[in-house]
């Protein structure tokens, strides 16, 4: 589908210079985003990309049936992991039911790829790892588990590439964003992002790595094949609040196309077989044939993929739609945080994350958007939560809720050798960034710290033996939400086979701390230093030994010599 790209350089020239042209102008400026950009951290970047709670970035989190609940507990920490850690490093687990989140790592790694292709570097592939550790009857249980995200080759030690190209994506989504808010149906929204990539982009026959990232369609030189084409569609039509989804298969060969949701129905879209095959006398020439139409024979989806429903069965005309209308549905901030249009006389959506309200929980909607027959503000209603904190002994603590630090910061008087291990409902732990939305009570964890150390035994409370003491060889396994803050390491020598251990262990959900002092008795050392005071005390007798048998030896060997002669 390679287009002749000098003769619509050509023909372009010749239009300016015949009729003129205007540019539409953004009404953020690429200067203006520069300058935001420029005095922001990765993070805020990553941030700034990431399509949270919009259009489809939920599809497969949603609808794939492997995906387990283990698996969604990893899928909504890895915007965190992106976002907080350098692009090559790796997500390491060493907290949770590792057993589970083994299997289910790579699957929820690649559902968040395939709802979030604005980070365009993530090719979707991976490597995972775990490690274990054995008791004596050979039982295994794993420690840790680590996956490490493949990279674009692109770039792979190129950081101030990635960097300018993060930038340059963010100045051109936004600017297309903004630009497509002068329109008011989503249909329009969708046809202006589709109708900018066939215009802005040619086809390559030359695949790079880049080709078949989002970036390669959005700016200028990284030859994008169909993939690029389906990708930027795809989180433009998210970042307007519009569901797309991506879909690949084969198409005469490997192809990349998108699902859009307009109207509560699904249309097939391929941007990339809508760019033309031959360049026309007219450069802006934009086919619609693929777009908002019902999908074909050609186009057959891989098994691995997801088919969102219902499917249109009829291609998208907006004369013979009839009437359909907005329907806005507000958050707890007065901010539009989901948008649905609706044909006349049908039900409107509901946003499948209910709003939230820190001390409050959603009771309900305040109006009804059933049989809509005009466009609708919809906003929460919230009652105020039934909050009971408890202490150590579960005397209710009376207080007035504002926020959870009021209950993070509670001084909590921690019985002699307990460590305070957090706040809990009974199903999790809360920190300074959790919210209450519900009923609930809440109380302190004490607990006994219970600990092992890996390779010894322990004959008495925090009385432990070793054949031979190693420094280097000391592992302290604790139960969940404990963790090692210190330990204050003995100095070993040939003379001693018992040594203090001071270990300091916290909490992983509270700065609360308790240091232990354990005794290490080193066996094999016991048998070492029996046998040096002995010779200690015998040395002189030993000293005489060995120097009677040297004098035999000698007087031996001068009377063999006499003998001979």
């Amino acid at each position: 589908m390679k287009k002749n790209k000098f003769l619509v350089l050509v023909i372009f020239v010749l239009l300016i210079f015949t009729f003129g042209f205007t540019v539409k102008i953004s009404a953020l400026t690429e200067s203006e985003i520069r300058s935001e950009l420029l005095n922001s951290t990765y993070s805020d970047k990553i941030t700034r990309m990431y399509i949270n709670e919009k259009g489809a970035t939920k599809f497969y989190y949603q609808n794939d049936t492997k995906l387990n609940s283990y698996g969604k507990e990893i899928y909504s920490i890895l915007f965190d992991f992106v976002k907080n850690n350098h692009y090559e490093e790796s997500l390491v687990i060493t907290n949770g039911p590792l057993d589970e989140y083994l299997t289910q790592i790579g699957i929820a790694y690649q559902d968040f790829v395939n709802d979030h292709p604005e980070f365009f570097w993530l090719t979707g592939g991976y490597q995972s790892a775990y490690k274990y550790s054995e008791n004596l009857l050979g039982e295994k249980t794993i420690t840790e588990i680590s996956l490490t995200p493949t990279v674009s080759v692109s770039y792979v030690g190129a950081e101030e590439m990635l960097m300018d190209d993060i930038d340059r994506y963010i100045i051109q989504v936004e600017m297309l964003i903004e630009e497509s808010n002068a329109y008011t149906y989503n249909y329009e929204k969708a046809k202006f992002f589709h109708d900018w990539l066939v215009l802005n982009n040619v086809y390559s026959e030359i695949s790079e790595d880049l080709s078949h990232s989002a970036i390669g369609a959005l700016v200028g030189e990284y030859f994008p094949v169909c993939e690029a084409y389906a990708k930027a569609f795809m989180i433009l039509c998210n970042y307007a609040d519009i569901p797309t989804i991506l879909a690949t298969g084969m198409a005469r060969e490997r192809h990349a196309w998108n699902y859009v949701e307009i109207l509560g129905e699904w249309y097939f879209t391929d941007v990339t077989w809508d760019d033309p095959i031959t360049s026309p006398l007219d450069p802006s020439h934009i086919e619609h044939v693929y777009f908002l139409s019902i999908i074909d024979s050609e186009h057959i989806l891989d098994d691995d993929q997801i088919m969102p429903s219902p499917l249109a069965t009829v291609r998208f005309d907006s004369d013979t739609v009839g009437n359909f209308y907005i329907i806005n549905f507000y958050n707890a901030n007065e901010e539009i945080y989901f948008s649905n249009e609706v044909k006349e006389g049908n039900n409107s959506f509901e946003p499948i994350d209910i709003p939230q309200k820190d001390g409050y929980k959603f009771i309900k909607w305040d109006q009804e958007f059933n049989n809509v027959t005009e466009n609708m503000e919809i906003r929460p209603v919230f009652q105020k939560a039934n909050i009971e904190v408890k202490g150590v002994n579960g005397e209710i603590i009376i207080m007035d809720y504002e926020s959870i630090d009021d209950i993070i910061n509670l001084e909590i008087v921690v019985p002699l050798n307990y460590l305070f291990i957090g706040w809990s409902d009974g199903s999790k732990y809360y920190s300074s960034e959790s919210i209450i939305t519900d009923d609930v009570e809440i109380s302190p964890i004490i607990k006994k710290v219970i600990f092992t150390i890996k390779g010894m035994n322990e004959v008495d409370n925090n009385h432990f033996t070793i054949p031979l003491f190693n420094l280097e060889d000391i592992e302290i396994e604790v139960e969940e939400g404990i963790i090692v803050k210190n330990i204050e390491k003995p100095e070993v020598n040939s003379f001693t086979d018992e040594y203090e251990m001071e270990i300091t262990f916290g909490s992983v959900f509270s700065d609360s701390t308790i240091t232990e002092t354990v005794t290490i008795t080193a066996t094999g050392m016991g048998v070492i230093n029996k046998v040096i005071n002995w010779v200690k005390i015998n040395y002189l007798y030993i000293v005489g030994g060995v120097g009677g048998l040297v004098l035999l030896g000698i007087v031996s060997s001068v009377f063999k010599r006499k003998k001979q002669r």
